[in-house]
């Protein structure tokens, strides 16, 4: 999931919205999750027997958007070395199993798994781009949405004519952006309510959207959060309550974390591993996907927590980071290395799992 570049998330009081009976605990894509996270099927079963479940990338293409099969650890490398050399970039998102980035003249270049068409962008000039579970979309300079990959639950179709959007975010089987005035457009799975839950009040503004894998949180102007959707692992009702003022939020697969005022983290939902239990300090930007999340202190340094399986947390770069992004159910995290040129352009750098190349953004 993403928005422009550099980016922070962060998360106040929540309001829980449906749940369902697909409890997804992989990185399912949204259909008759009965969370076995074995990688593949949509049934979710909650036996998590894959780290894989990444949320953001169950490479699949089955049932409903954010497959759980995805993630998978097979082939390429297990866990990718940072890579300080790529083409420099002016955005880049990552998703279940794959990354995008927007280059320098403003065309798109994807890298990863492409089952579903995610990483074969279309041509063209864009401002924005994000990545979804098996899905990417992005914006032209007047703020239309374009998107492409996966589209069995409408993931990939905007509404016609939409424009003047000014982010995106991409979620397991659903996306949603903020326009300039706050107001807020979603679309794709709505199965629960991740999708109408925030866009019920047409005058409601926000100042951030986060999507997770089946679950939305937001930042209302006033710093408050609610959250909606998918509440399997508390990810929705465990919101902190109101009375902290949050400046950024990040959903995940089945956590939330955001960063309140001062810099401290909080976050709520499935911790098994701990990526829900994190460190203290101060931080600017935080980031969540399957089971691990990621903060940027001011200084650009990058600190990690929850599974390491894959090399998500001990092999976070030390150099400084301009902004950092994990895809919604993926197991693989990039960011774009400080200091930008003048043009605002950056190398990227990428790490955790690499079986289909999510992790190795294109070298010059």
């Amino acid at each position: 999931m993403r928005l422009l570049p550099a980016f922070l998330l962060v998360l106040p009081g929540c309001t829980i919205v449906l749940r369902e009976d697909l409890c997804d605990s992989g990185g399912a894509s949204p259909d008759t999750d009965t969370d076995t996270d074995t990688d593949t099927t949509d049934t979710d079963t909650d036996t998590d027997t894959d780290t894989t479940d990444s949320g953001g990338s169950d490479s699949g293409g089955s049932d409903s958007g954010g497959s759980d099969s995805g993630g998978s650890d097979s082939g390429g490398s297990d866990s990718g070395e940072t890579t300080v050399d790529s083409v420099p970039m002016a955005v880049v998102a990552t998703g279940g199993l794959h990354s995008c980035g927007l280059l320098a003249d403003g065309s798109i270049a994807c890298w990863g798994a492409d089952g579903e068409g995610q990483a074969t962008p279309p041509a063209g000039t864009f401002t924005v781009v994000a990545a979804g579970y098996e899905h990417s979309c992005a914006l032209d300079a007047a703020g239309a949405p374009t998107c492409w990959g996966r589209d069995d639950q409408g993931q990939a179709s905007p509404p016609p004519g939409t424009t003047g959007l000014a982010t995106l975010d991409g979620g397991g089987a659903h996306t949603c952006g903020l326009d300039s005035t706050g107001a807020m457009l979603c679309w794709g799975r709505d199965t629960e309510g991740q999708t109408s839950g925030l866009t019920i009040d047409p005058a409601a503004t926000w100042a951030q959207v986060s999507t997770g894998f089946r679950h939305t949180c937001a930042i209302d102007p006033a710093g408050a959060v609610l959250c909606v959707g998918a509440d399997d692992d508390g990810q929705v009702s465990g919101a902190p309550p109101a009375g902290t003022t949050w400046s950024a939020i990040a959903a995940g697969r089945d956590h939330t974390c955001a960063i309140d005022t001062d810099g401290a983290l909080g976050c709520w939902g499935r911790d098994d591993v701990g990526q829900s239990t994190p460190p203290a300090g101060t931080f600017t930007a935080v980031a969540s996907g399957t089971d691990f999340s990621c903060a940027l202190s001011a200084a650009g340094a990058v600190t990690c927590w929850g599974a390491d399986d894959h090399g998500q947390r001990s092999d976070a770069p030390t150099d400084a980071l301009l902004d950092l992004h994990l895809g919604t159910g993926g197991l693989h995290a990039c960011a774009r290395t400080s200091p930008a040129d003048g043009d605002g352009l950056a190398p990227v750098v990428c790490w955790g799992l690499d079986a289909d190349g999510q992790s190795s953004p294109p070298l010059p």
